[in-house]
């Protein structure tokens, strides 16, 4: 059956009926149609579930979706999923950009990472559908945490040591060194193991998560998926999410204890404290509220970041340099964020004394 449109006025509002099959070259051209707009205040457009397209019906319809509001028409559209998001998609693009008001001082506008915190807690609940495969899941969880571990040991080892090495210099002045156990203990638990290793993480996971979605934004991968009716969100941020928050607390754990070995070491060796003595001062001074404080900032941390990644990506433009301009967001981004996070918890840990 060759393409079809049918067409008629009825108090005020144009209704378009499209079925058949719409082929390049041998399908209505919108000319037909665009007169019969000037006497219209609605158009109500239905497209046939059974209707058969390529690239004409598309071409078709936006041709009378761009005259619709050149007149202000109010557009009724009733069409296939696949159709829709095309379309959509289409028109998304061809958007002129909206011109904002000259101030002096411009507020960054919330609305767009607030819609995507939205739409990413909206996918991890436990009724969403489609979550990620396993494999994929496995794969991002491997990225984020067996391969993070090498560096993740060596950074908090050298801070942990740097803290003992400026503990022991200090406190030797008091004849005190013994409590250099007692600093590396609590700072490494309750701050900078989370810290350095978020950091760490920012240049390494928040960076990989923004390069490789916006490689695909640039490819026009993610478009190809809305087109098919997946949501990016769902398939591309909720596994990296889940994966980094997985790995964040066996991360924090591998954290504390290379920081711990790096103050053990600078302690043997600057003032020969036995081994036994440093493990069991650091034992009686971190208690398990220390602990707990790192660990839910390391969670915090590993949300933020994972997101803050995936957020980027997904806004990036769809060039060579719009690569690069989103990995350098995320990560600067989530270092501030990080850094803005530990903040607040330590403001509100001093105000409930803890």
């Amino acid at each position: 059956m060759s393409a079809q449109v049918e067409q008629h006025l009825e108090q005020g509002t144009l209704h378009l009926q499209i079925a058949g099959q719409w082929r390049l070259g041998h399908s209505p051209d919108s000319q037909r149609v665009l007169p019969a707009l000037r006497g219209a205040r609605v158009l109500r457009i239905e497209v046939a579930e059974r209707t058969q397209w390529d690239s004409a019906l598309p071409a078709f319809l936006t041709a009378l979706l761009h005259a619709a509001d050149r007149q202000s028409l109010d557009v009724q559209l009733q069409l296939p999923r696949r159709l829709e998001a095309l379309l959509a998609l289409a028109r998304q693009d061809a958007a002129p950009p909206q011109r904002r008001a000259s101030s002096a001082l411009r507020l960054p506008d919330l609305r767009p990472p607030l819609r995507f915190v939205g739409a990413l807690l909206l996918a991890l609940q436990p009724g969403a559908r489609a979550l990620p495969q396993g494999r994929e899941l496995l794969r991002i969880l491997r990225q984020t945490s067996v391969q993070s571990v090498p560096i993740i040991i060596l950074v908090n080892f050298l801070v942990g040591a740097i803290l003992a090495f400026i503990g022991v210099v200090q406190l030797r002045t008091f004849g005190a060194e013994i409590y250099v156990a007692d600093l590396v203990g609590i700072a490494t638990a309750r701050e900078m193991a989370a810290l350095i290793t978020a950091v760490v993480l920012s240049g390494r996971i928040a960076a990989s998560f923004a390069a490789e979605i916006a490689t695909m934004q640039a490819n026009e991968e993610i478009d190809a998926l809305r087109t098919a009716g997946v949501d990016p969100i769902r398939y591309l941020a909720v596994p990296r999410v889940l994966a980094l928050v997985l790995a964040m607390p066996v991360l924090f754990f591998i954290a504390c204890m290379a920081a711990l070995l790096g103050g053990l070491v600078v302690a043997t060796l600057m003032i020969h404290l036995p081994a036994s003595g440093y493990l069991t001062q650091t034992r009686e001074m971190v208690s398990l509220t220390q602990v707990m404080i790192g660990f839910g900032k390391s969670l915090a941390f590993a949300a933020y970041l994972s997101a803050t990644g995936c957020y980027y990506g997904l806004r990036a433009p769809r060039t060579a340099a719009g690569v690069g301009d989103a990995t350098t967001r995320a990560v600067v981004g989530s270092i501030i964020g990080i850094i803005c996070i530990d903040a607040v918890v330590a403001v509100i840990c001093n105000a409930l004394g803890i």
